[in-house]
């Protein structure tokens, strides 16, 4: 899945292309714009999906996909993908969208694009994370193999962090469960 700009140029595949004449090309549905394409479709279009638990209570998101062709950055068509776009209500009313395209097969369950779309935070997190906790925050590197190493190395490093802490956090339940409840009839504490 891939994020793409709101003037992302698609041609719609659900659409039939207008009649030919007879004359000269076989006439295509027209490209256009992805925030034209979702300004077009219907408020009964989308669907209502709750994604995950957040913070604040279960996120819940509005999704509509077709299947379309994106045109390249060579001008060219690219191959068929499906068109993806997520929409959450702000405080204020108004909508954010996000557009993504995505190689997936056409019947993927919308849970499983909506999923995936949103875990983009999970994984900016993840990294956040291996910066701050087990990696030099402003090392700098100047190479894209240097990057890869030092990411890899810090994301380790914050795996095993985690997991130290969990484990602590778990023996020191057993620990205070142990002492501070009284014991079982014919059991001695220990």
């Amino acid at each position: 899945m891939l994020a793409v700009p709101s003037n992302t140029l698609v041609r719609d595949g659900e659409v039939s292309p207008p009649e030919y004449s007879g004359r000269g090309r076989h006439p295509q549905v027209p490209w256009q714009r992805v925030d034209a394409w979702r300004a077009l479709q219907s408020e009964t279009a989308w669907t209502t999906l709750d994604v995950r638990d957040g913070e604040k209570g279960p996120l819940v998101t509005e999704v509509i996909r077709c299947r379309v062709n994106a045109r390249t950055s060579t001008g060219g068509t690219g191959p068929g993908e499906v068109l993806f776009i997520t929409r959450e209500q702000l405080s204020d009313g108004s909508y954010k969208h996000d557009y993504y395209l995505s190689n997936a097969d056409a019947d993927t369950p919308l849970k499983v694009l909506a999923r995936v779309a949103n875990a983009e935070h999970r994984i900016e997190e993840c990294f956040q994370r291996g910066k701050s906790e087990a990696g030099p925050g402003d090392y700098q590197v100047r190479t894209w193999i240097g990057w890869q190493h030092q990411q890899t190395l810090s994301l380790i490093a914050a795996t095993a962090h985690r997991w130290l802490q969990r484990h602590e956090l778990a023996r020191a339940c057993r620990y205070r469960a142990r002492n501070l409840l009284p014991p079982l009839r014919n059991q001695r504490r220990t």
